[in-house]
């Protein structure tokens, strides 16, 4: 399945392999959430949410190696959330 054209995805690679991520604010939560997953597999994602400070590069960056580390999220169909809090990571 291909990733939709401007639909405001970006593409970041990690290692050899690309990832997709999206970022837009959560409606019921008011917080900024990125969509995150495999370019390959757009199914296998997982959310990241902040509450008041900008989603950047390094922070997808880092929440995917993280989630690569602890969680075989590529593997599994389930969406996982993570929050992003005073330059720390928690898994929800």
């Amino acid at each position: 399945m291909a990733l939709p054209k401007k639909k405001g995805i970006r593409k970041i690679t990690i290692d050899q392999i690309t990832y997709y991520f999206k970022i837009d604010t959560d409606y019921y939560s008011s917080k900024l959430r990125a969509n995150i997953g495999l370019e390959e597999k757009p199914n296998r994602r997982f959310s990241l949410f902040t509450d008041n400070h900008p989603i950047t590069p390094k922070i997808i960056a880092e929440s995917i190696l993280l989630m690569n580390k602890k969680i075989n999220w590529q593997k599994e169909n389930s969406n996982f959330s993570l929050v992003h809090e005073n330059d720390q990571f928690v898994l929800n």
